[in-house]
Formats: structure tokens, sequence, C-alpha cells
């Protein structure tokens, strides 16, 4: 009976609608506040739970290089003067230290909208970051393209995770889960860039290592028309789009993941705030989360990602790259 169910006698109903639970008795309004009295505890249980684990060992292995993320973005910036690279903090875990770096892209002609790209907030996640940076690279070969758009690329969110390959930082939090405590140094960084500051559009990128199809998640948007669309040109490409699937509070249909925003402000109130849920209430009404399965071949994964990214820049009209 989905995620909850309630016994209900066979025993004879009083024609007035009343019904019995057990030996008791309730009018179909007093049922209606026990269900959703159990429905909320049982959200508010799921909600409250923390989604972090112990802290890592120091002596981890790591899987990939944050140097060559560095190398890259160095090169990118050396080849165009529109695009200046900075850090907005560092992440330091013993011997690991890592930039949190940010590309801003400064347009040809005066800016009309501001865009946030971010990436790598889990590290498991490699097909994100590596959009990310191939769209830093695009800045550099064409910068036209984007001729009134100022862009802001968070291109490696959580490096700890990333150059070991796993979800969590190095203290074990789910830095996308911190986003109302801000315990995480890669959130409080985060969180001290942006704030004050308003975007057009956000992108953020992720995968999904359980998934088994693209899909996409939009943030109290009354019309997905326009993530319909894209997962259609997804599925037309020839790639899998996620099966529907119902859960506590959302659900995938169709490929799009349609969070309400007083959903939102529930994760908010439950301190399990997300990067996105936080970007969506703080700092952009469109706000859309570009998910692929980690089970597909990674050049395919970043057509997926590219797709994505184009569709919502495509919005913003003329200098928006359609």
């Amino acid at each position: 009976m989905g995620f909850y169910s309630l016994h209900v006698e066979d025993s004879p109903q009083p024609a007035t609608g009343s019904f019995n639970i057990g030996t008791r008795r309730f009018s179909p309004s007093a049922r209606a506040l026990v269900v959703a009295g159990l429905a909320w505890c049982l959200l508010l249980a799921w909600g409250c739970a923390s989604g972090h684990q112990d802290p890592f060992p120091d002596d981890l292995p790591e899987k990939r290089s944050v140097r060559d993320v560095e190398d890259r973005l160095r090169r990118a910036a050396a080849a165009s003067d529109r695009l200046t690279l900075r850090s907005i903090g560092k992440v330091t875990c013993g011997r690991f230290q890592a930039p949190l770096w940010l590309v801003v892209f400064s347009p040809e002609k005066a800016a009309r909208h501001r865009v946030l790209i971010d990436a790598g907030v889990h590290g498991n996640e490699p097909a994100g970051v590596e959009s990310a940076l191939d769209f830093i690279d695009e800045l550099t070969r064409n910068p036209g393209r984007y001729e009134n758009i100022e862009f802001h690329v968070l291109p490696l969110v959580n490096p700890w995770a990333w150059a070991h390959d796993v979800r969590y930082n190095k203290d074990g939090i789910d830095v996308n889960r911190d986003f109302s405590s801000f315990h995480a140094r890669e959130a409080a960084l985060v969180d001290r860039f942006v704030t004050g500051t308003r975007y057009d559009l956000i992108v953020d990128h992720h995968e999904d290592p359980e998934g088994s199809g693209f899909y996409v998640w939009q943030y109290g948007r009354d019309d997905p028309a326009l993530c319909r669309g894209l997962v259609d040109r997804v599925s037309k490409l020839g790639y899998p789009i996620e099966p529907d699937k119902r859960k506590v509070l959302i659900s995938t249909r169709q490929g799009v993941v349609d969070a309400p925003l007083w959903g939102l402000y529930w994760m908010k109130w439950t301190r399990r705030l997300s990067l996105t849920n936080y970007f969506r209430l703080n700092n952009a009404d469109a706000v859309f989360t570009v998910e692929t399965p980690t089970r597909i071949n990674l050049s395919d994964r970043l057509i997926m990602h590219d797709q994505a990214r184009r569709t919502f820049l495509s919005t913003l009209g003329p200098g928006g790259g359609s």
C-alpha cells in the first residue's frame, strides 16, 4: 500500500460513514487526520536522517589528481582574456590541500544574464566535473557564443571526495545535505560565495551511481515542459531514460523530478537542505539538476550533460548559445 498502511476491520460500518480501527470508531475526517499524522511522523523521521557517515582514514588512497584539474583550468584561463580563475577558499584535510576553484567568464557585450554552473559536490560522480571542464574549454574556444552572459563556474565543489572517488567529504559529511548547518567546509565556502548574488539560471551537474537512465530535477516550477522536451531530445539520441519511481515526497515521471517549493522549505526545516534546494530558495528561480547513470560510458554521459546545459541556456534568448 505504498509508504504506509492502515489496518481497517471488516466489521460492518455505520451508515454515517464512520468506521472502526481496532475497537475504536473514527469518522472519515478523523481517519484523514490519523493518516496525515502517521505520514508526517514517518516523513519527519526520514528527513532528520543526517545522510553522513564516519570520517575517512587519513591513509585512504587517492584515485584522481586535483593537480590535473588545476592544470587544465590554468591553461584555459591563460588562453582567454575573458576567463578569470581564482579560489573561493581552500579545503585542507591533513596533507591534502586543494582550492575550491571559481572560473568567471566575462562576455564581449554588456552582460544581460548571470549563470552559475556547478559540479562535483559528490566525488563519485565524475561526468559532472568533466562536463564543467569541457564547458570552460568551450568558453575559451568560442567566447562569442554566449555574447551577453556572465558565467560563474564551480567545476569541483568537493575536491577531496573527487580525488578519492567517494560521495562524502573527508569528515564523512554529505556536502549535498549540509546547506542548512554548513558544518562542511565546502558548503560554507559556497554559501559565502553566493550569498547576496542572484542568478538567471543555475545548472547543477550530478550523476546517479544507482540509476539506469537520464533524468533531471526542477525546483518550484509550475510547468515541466522545458524538462520534458529535454528528456525527449536525450531519448531520441538513443540514451535510456530513468524509469518512473515513486518516493516519499517526490517521484520521477518520464525522466523529470518535480520538487515543489513547499518541499524545499520542509527540507530546510528538517535540516537536509541540498545545494540546489538552497540555490532555489536564495539565489535563482530557474534551478535544475542533471543526472546521468554512471553505468553508461563516460563519453555518452558527457553528451547528455552537454545537451541539458545547452537546453537550459537556450531559454535566455539571443546570446544563450542556441
